[in-house]
């Protein structure tokens, strides 16, 4: 930041908020003043311009609505990995 000098303690970002029970994946860009709501997930590598809704599933760039979690849940059910006994 170019006037870090002038003004030590300016802040030119904003807050990013983050709701219960998210999942980001990997190398996601999350925009200054964007929310992430609660029980939703960001695709790894998407850039977040715009708020996400509770509940959904987000992704791309720029990253949008791809479908809701209860969605992706029932989908995850019909071909599960069978992983979880795994430590």
């Amino acid at each position: 930041m170019p006037f870090r000098r002038a003004v030590p303690d300016l802040d030119a970002t904003k807050r990013i908020n983050v709701g219960d029970n998210v999942f980001i994946g990997m190398g996601a860009c999350i925009l200054p003043g964007v929310t992430i709501g609660s029980n939703s997930i960001v695709g790894a590598y998407s850039v977040v311009t715009k708020d996400v809704e509770d509940g959904t599933v987000f992704g791309g760039n720029p990253a949008c609505v791809l479908k809701l979690t209860s969605e992706y849940l029932e989908n995850a059910k019909l071909e599960p990995l069978l992983v979880g006994h795994l430590k």
